[in-house]
């Protein structure tokens, strides 16, 4: 998870565009806890990401799902054991761009998707459709 500061410093450059200094990419890694991480398995891919990562689009089910977890379930107050993984029985393929979404702030339809299947997908995680870039 690289700071806005070192992605700002990277585009800002004018000499080439060098990529961010090693001491800023050092210490942007040891921010990101291995506690803030989160698994996310659709389809039988794993994903990888971090929890404040699907916090950026709240009342979507990735942020929900994260909201739960740290403020505990209706049953239980204690959080899942690290190192739990979610499983979701979706289309693997689309999820990439919707974890991209959360990413990049930045949704795009593949072309190899058909557009119902892409906007179902989308309606399962809580985006809606018009969010998609032309």
């Amino acid at each position: 998870m690289i700071s806005s500061v070192c992605v700002s410093t990277y585009r800002g450059r004018k000499s080439g565009n060098k990529p961010p200094s090693r001491s800023c990419l050092k210490e942007e890694m040891a921010r990101g806890e291995d506690s803030d991480k989160i698994t996310i398995n659709v389809g039988g891919t794993r994903h990888e990401t971090y929890k404040s990562t699907l916090r950026t689009l709240p009342g979507t089910r990735l942020a929900w799902l994260v909201e739960s977890d740290s403020h505990g379930s209706c049953e239980s107050d204690a959080e899942p054991p690290s190192g739990t993984e979610f499983f979701f029985d979706r289309h693997p393929g689309i999820f990439a761009y919707v974890l991209n979404y959360y990413r990049t702030g930045k949704l795009h339809c593949p072309a190899d998707a058909c557009g119902p299947l892409f906007e179902e997908e989308l309606a399962f995680w809580g985006i809606d459709e018009t969010d998609v870039e032309p």
